[in-house]
């Protein structure tokens, strides 16, 4: 009888009754938790951080200070924390592990700390390497740049040690939004140690009533009246109010390397040929549509819809990148216009 009994039993039903075990043990396996644990905690006093916020509560837009940065400053395998507190002082916090006798590892937390500028606002903060990565086994630190409504960037080396401080837009505009910077070891006019790039929109918030007309209507006669010189001076300063200035400077000694600002560039000569006189507004948009040595962002459109960001809710989500752009297939047929390529430098708006 027994012998009947497992002669029925076929290679199917034992396959079929290995799989249902497997299935039924990973349905009942213990599963994957993840716990957080409190390691660090950071505290202001909360009534000298109220007295920087204009209404006394609460940070406005403007007055929102950058992220805290979890980074490893000196390439020793400890996480530092890097932070803007309200009473403006830069702070690093770091993490050092010390053997005890119990064959554990214990957590000793030290800060580091240096006061900022009182008179302006920290908009922006990075780290990043300037030497050019080598080999597995070099020692790299990395600096950390500050940038402030005032257009002034200071840069720390890891032991929180101005190494420069420098003026970038001697114009009296403060930054309004979309501040950000790239610490990078790419060389620029050759600049061996690195360089650090800047980006950032100006504040529109200036007396500019004489020249803010709309274009349209009787604004636009006045405009054809006064001629193409005064057209220009006039769009050049509706273009810084909401123009998005870039920089870069050498990381070792802050030296200017480059720079974009509002009037910087001249009309592109193929676009200012019979325009001197107005007689339909397109005209006047198309007569700067393109600086010299710009090109159409039409003729990179692949290459840049693959970097484009996939949500933009705040202005800390601005960020600048290295990329390279290369133009479509299909070629533009703008006038003075040539092939592009190499590293470009990207916003994100």
């Amino acid at each position: 009888m027994e012998g009947g009994v497992f002669k029925w039993i076929t290679f199917q039903e034992i396959l079929f009754l290995f799989i249902s075990c497997s299935v039924l043990a990973f349905l009942l396996r213990s599963q994957d938790s993840l716990e957080f644990k409190l390691v660090l905690n950071v505290t202001t006093e909360e009534r000298a951080a109220r007295e920087n916020y204009a209404n006394q509560k609460f940070p406005l837009r403007n007055e929102k200070l950058p992220l805290p940065i979890v980074t490893d400053l000196e390439s020793d395998g400890q996480t530092d924390v890097i932070l803007v507190s309200a009473d403006k002082v830069l702070n690093v916090y770091s993490r050092h592990y010390t053997p005890s006798y119990l064959g554990h590892h214990g957590i000793k937390h030290s800060n580091k700390n240096v006061s900022l500028s009182k008179t302006s606002r920290v908009v922006a903060m990075t780290t990043g390497f300037l030497q050019p990565y080598q080999s597995v086994v070099q020692v790299r630190k990395q600096v950390i740049a500050v940038l402030y409504s005032d257009w002034t960037l200071s840069c720390y080396n890891h032991n929180l040690k101005l190494m420069w401080s420098q003026k970038l837009n001697e114009k009296e505009i403060p930054i309004s939004s979309e501040a950000s910077l790239l610490v990078s070891a790419i060389s620029i006019k050759k600049s061996p140690a690195g360089v650090i790039l800047v980006g950032g929109r100006i504040n529109g918030n200036y007396d500019n009533n004489n020249n803010n007309d709309n274009i349209g209507g009787d604004s636009d006669k006045r405009r054809m009246r006064r001629g193409a010189e005064q057209e220009k001076m006039e769009h050049q300063k509706l273009e810084s109010l909401g123009h998005y200035c870039t920089y870069a400077v050498s990381g070792k000694t802050g030296e200017l390397l480059w720079k974009h600002e509002p009037g910087d560039f001249e009309v592109h000569p193929a676009y200012d040929i019979g325009l001197s006189s107005f007689t339909h507004f397109k005209l006047l948009f198309h007569k700067y549509l393109l600086h010299e040595g710009e090109v159409s962002w039409h003729q990179y459109s692949s290459a840049i819809r693959q970097i484009m960001p996939h949500s933009w809710t705040d202005d800390f989500d601005t960020k600048l990148e290295l990329a390279q752009f290369n133009k479509d297939k299909k070629k533009s047929d703008e006038p003075g216009v040539t092939d592009h390529k190499g590293v470009s430098l990207t916003y994100r708006l």
